[in-house]
């Protein structure tokens, strides 16, 4: 961790103390190239990109599940990931494993789509995707996408916010074209304020309740920046009817910024809700474990038996 400060940031850390806290909230070395790589300070330091990179367009990526998906080159957390086959590897993994024909998926925060073409490409013409993605330019591409792979009749994209409301909300959003590097991190605003160089995108939110699905939800995956514990609020007649398995990014830090309650207060949401929970990676790593090191997780959450 401190060589990524110097490699990436061309400084030493602030203290051992935070190299420690960002080792482990890192995990791997994957993560921790997109923490650096996403970073504010990495995109006023390089503006042009790490060591004069200056890559840019929209190409369309051969995925390893045989889809293909439009994807920014200048997307150095999502997009160039995506078209070198590293990204989101063992989620990837998991849904080729676990969804098959017939069934029907939402993907809560889709971005440009990944993972709404991989699950299209599982379910198939008997089932049904249901995208959310509230930011318009990854909407553009998600859309692209879906008509690329002709998933059309089978792909639903929603471009709002899903949460625990419905109504108008604020975004805070960096944009590739003001230099972000991970078109991932937007997130609603909070009390902090806008960070410089970022702009505030109007939204919808709705609730997972109140969205108009083709039937019976058998898979949730969720990846919206710290609102996860939002959806799950705003969601729970939902969890309770269609009780589907979840895949959940766990950021502790942004869940307490922008969920407003503590990583332990979260896990707790999902349990209530009727789930067991583990880490997708370890699956022996539960309850108070999954928050005690601060450390970003994919959670994989099933239904507890009747």
């Amino acid at each position: 961790m401190t060589w990524g400060y110097r490699l990436f940031l061309d400084r030493e850390p602030e203290s051992d103390d935070v190299v420690a806290l960002c080792a482990t909230a890192a995990g791997t070395s994957r993560e921790i190239r997109r923490i650096f790589l996403s970073s504010d300070e990495f995109r006023v330091r390089n503006p042009a990109g790490a060591g004069g990179d200056t890559l840019s367009g929209v190409v369309l990526a051969e995925l390893p599940f045989g889809g293909r998906l439009f994807v920014d080159l200048r997307d150095a957390a999502i997009g160039r990931p995506i078209i070198t086959g590293e990204f989101e590897r063992l989620e990837t993994d998991w849904i080729r494993a676990n969804v098959g024909p017939g069934e029907n998926a939402v993907d809560v925060g889709a971005n440009v789509g990944y993972f709404t073409i991989l699950l299209a490409s599982r379910v198939g013409t008997a089932g049904h995707v249901t995208a959310i993605e509230p930011i318009p330019s990854l909407t553009r591409l998600l859309r692209r996408s879906v008509a690329e792979n002709g998933f059309g009749a089978i792909v639903t994209v929603h471009e709002k916010a899903a949460g625990d409301r419905a109504g108008s909300v604020d975004l805070v959003h960096l944009t590739l074209d003001a230099g972000a590097r991970n078109s991932g991190g937007s997130h609603l605003l909070t009390a902090a304020g806008i960070p410089p160089g970022h702009q505030i995108v109007a939204a919808t939110m709705c609730r997972l309740d109140d969205l108009p699905l083709p039937g019976r939800v058998s898979f949730v995956k969720m990846d919206v920046e710290g609102s996860e514990d939002l959806v799950f609020a705003g969601g729970r007649r939902f969890f309770r009817e269609h009780r589907p398995v979840v895949l959940s990014e766990m950021h502790p830090g942004q869940i307490a910024r922008i969920g407003r309650r503590t990583p332990a207060d979260f896990i707790t949401t999902i349990e209530e809700s009727g789930y067991d929970v583990c880490d997708l990676a370890d699956p022996s790593v539960t309850g108070a474990a999954l928050v005690a090191s601060g450390r970003i997780r994919t959670l994989l959450c099933r239904p507890k038996p009747a």
